[in-house]
């Protein structure tokens, strides 16, 4: 069975609230540099966007994350900022044992930002809510994607019809429910690097490709950690050409989410309520 890559499923055992927050996507006066610095953003108007726990005993401490989003031209740009008191700049890290001889994976996670808009079908945050729906998902990683300078790029499909190497569960009424989650056509931005003998006592399990190219190199993205705070740079042309991508349309709105990992594993971490993107 395979094991779901960005969100757990219980992410999305709860509904969609009565009324989504908006978040307005503004003109900006002119384009935003990708560095984490935020400074770019000081005239536009923030959102603040309430998150709560996935699960009941999450150890996340995020309760918020504040959003500006934008566009110049013909690309969109957004800004989030959100508390964490540490920066986890570790992955899965490979860490020397002496009695073993050889590395093993160490116990560290990274942090991870991460936002999904629906793409076709009736777009849910309950995952098991039955219904069928695809959508573009940006997740930005602070060990495997931030070297890069790019978010992951990914698509979350969800059907009660079967599909290939998908994650198999079951809809509350318990009727067959299926999840994948495929990469973006082209390459992939950080690869597994293996360790045969000792060098450091920790290595790192991945680094960055730098020959990377295609669809999954479509979002440029760019965080730094300050004074107990992440600031996070994103931006992608509003229609990428990709058919695996989201096309945003100015004048239109999107129903998506936002997802916050603080140094934890898939199933631990703080989502908001579905939120409408008006562009």
């Amino acid at each position: 069975m395979k094991q779901l890559s960005f969100i757990a499923l219980t992410t999305f055992l709860l509904s969609s609230p009565l009324s989504a927050q908006t978040i307005a996507i503004q003109p900006l006066a002119k384009a935003p540099v990708i560095d984490g610095n935020g400074s770019d953003w000081q005239d536009v108007k923030a959102g603040v966007i309430p998150l709560h726990k996935s699960i009941p005993n999450a150890k996340t401490t995020v309760t918020q994350v504040k959003l500006t989003a934008g566009i110049f031209g013909e690309e969109i740009f957004f800004y989030a900022e959100w508390a964490d008191p540490t920066a986890s700049l570790q992955h899965k890290p490979f860490v020397w044992d002496d009695a073993q001889q050889k590395y093993i994976e160490g116990s560290q996670r990274e942090d991870r930002f991460a936002m999904e808009f629906r793409m076709a079908g009736d777009y849910s945050t309950d995952w098991l809510s039955g219904k069928s729906f695809t959508a573009d998902m940006w997740h930005w990683k602070a060990a495997r994607s931030n070297p890069t300078g790019y978010a992951d790029d990914q698509r979350t499909i969800i059907s009660q019809d079967k599909l290939l190497r998908a994650y198999e569960t079951k809809t509350g009424d318990g009727k067959p429910l299926y999840i994948l989650r495929p990469w973006d056509e082209g390459d992939m931005p950080y690869i597994t690097k293996r360790y045969s003998q000792k060098q450091e006592a920790i290595m790192p399990k991945y680094v960055i490709n730098p020959e990377a190219k295609g669809s999954t190199m479509d979002i440029q993205a760019k965080g730094a950690w300050r004074d107990g705070q992440w600031h996070l740079e994103l931006k992608r042309k509003l229609n990428t050409g990709h058919d695996d991508d989201v096309v945003f349309v100015r004048g239109q709105s999107m129903p998506g989410g936002i997802a916050i990992f603080e140094s934890s594993d898939n199933d631990d971490h703080a989502i908001s309520d579905v939120l409408d993107f008006q562009f």
